[in-house]
């Protein structure tokens, strides 16, 4: 899984700098750009919100992961 992790890493750095850098990809202008920041930010919005309603029905989201324990 770590590994994964660290190829994904490589390969999500390795399209972000070509998005940024090459004109012919017209990928970096403003409108693009803001779109790929709202790709970040809405799911990481919709995983706080989910987490504060579901807490505030009781439901402990947090104590899934420590159920799991490390390796």
């Amino acid at each position: 899984m770590t590994l994964c992790g660290i190829a994904g890493l490589f390969y999500f750095t390795v399209g972000l700098y070509f998005m940024l850098t090459t004109d012919a990809l017209f990928l970096n202008t403003q409108d693009q750009l803001v779109t790929t920041a709202l790709q970040f930010i809405i799911p990481i919005g919709i995983f706080f919100a989910a987490r504060w309603y579901r807490r505030r029905q009781g439901v402990p989201i947090d104590a899934a992961f420590r159920e799991i324990p490390p390796e």
